[in-house]
């Protein structure tokens, strides 16, 4: 499976937080076609548990993405936070392309002469570029991360993915989720694999971002395991600090199920916009980091 092809893929599935059935749908095709012998649990709404093996680590990617939902008099409610840029276009999930507008108190509302339900999702429009080092599309957060597991899949005897959906707004799939992976499985650690934002101290093309803090705290000594790991595998990275922002681990952090988390990802340029930019060399230190973690679940941990 090539990778880069893999993520332009996904990235032009339309998936806004809370919708995200339609790429829900095509990844249990794919695990189904590809991975015959997996477990899929599909119990909880458009959020996938997919085992294979007796894995001791759950990798988990989020399946939604920022959007649009259209409110009252072409009025735009945000799913999640998504940053507009100049002239930016939408569109809704059969691909029509619509032009919007923002008032003083940065309120957003369709400018078309066409009319559409309450209700209707809208996206960035896909456009996928590659570069030498880097590529550039609305929605790699968190597409590149579905895209790492899908290929841990693909190359692991045991394994445990779960593909989450509200993260972007209100979460709660993996607090459900956190039941059936302690409860059935017996599992207690996991790995949250996602991009964060590019800053001052988090750059683009400096490896894997290992988080010490967001707006909650990881595993202490779980993110000490992941460090070991990195080390002892010469994978470049860099610890990220910070007071604000959150990911999946939020849900575990809340759960009543000791499972530990840490939060494992890159940085991304222009984060929740139509112009995301990640380094490819970064991709591929974070699938040899989650590669080398997924090889612990033969030991006890």
């Amino acid at each position: 499976m090539n990778l880069i092809n893999n993520i332009e893929k996904l990235c032009s599935i339309h998936a806004p937080s809370g919708f995200e059935s339609m790429l829900i749908d095509y990844l249990i095709g794919w695990f189904a076609n590809f991975i015959p012998n997996a477990v899929i649990d599909k119990t909880i709404n458009n959020t996938l548990l997919i085992i294979k093996g007796q894995p001791k680590v759950v990798f988990i990617a989020h399946a939604d993405s920022v959007g649009f939902i259209l409110q009252y008099n072409n009025k735009l409610l945000a799913l999640g936070s998504p940053e507009v840029f100049e002239k930016t276009k939408l569109r809704t999930i059969d691909n029509f392309e619509v032009d919007i507008e923002s008032d003083q108190d940065e309120n957003y509302y369709l400018k078309s002469n066409k009319t559409f339900e309450r209700g209707t999702t809208f996206t960035f429009i896909p456009h996928f570029i590659e570069y030498e080092n880097t590529i550039q599309s609305p929605y790699l957060d968190n597409r590149v991360g579905i895209a790492l597991l899908m290929q841990l899949a693909l190359e692991s005897e045991h394994f445990c993915i779960v593909i989450s959906s509200n993260e972007e707004s209100c979460g709660g799939s993996i607090e459900k989720a956190s039941r059936i992976l302690y409860e059935k499985y017996e599992i207690c650690k996991s790995v949250i694999v996602d991009t964060t934002f590019h800053t001052e101290g988090i750059r683009m093309g400096d490896g894997v971002v290992l988080s010490l803090k967001d707006k909650y705290l990881p595993s202490e000594r779980w993110v000490s395991v992941v460090k070991n790991i990195l080390q002892k595998n010469n994978i470049p990275y860099q610890l990220e600090v910070e007071d604000v922002g959150s990911s999946d681990g939020a849900y575990i952090h809340k759960s009543p199920y000791p499972i530990d988390w840490c939060f494992l990802g890159i940085a991304c340029l222009n984060n929740h916009s139509e112009k995301e930019i990640v380094n490819i060399d970064d991709l591929n230190y974070l699938y040899d980091a989650i590669n080398y973690i997924n090889k612990i679940n033969m030991f006890n941990l």
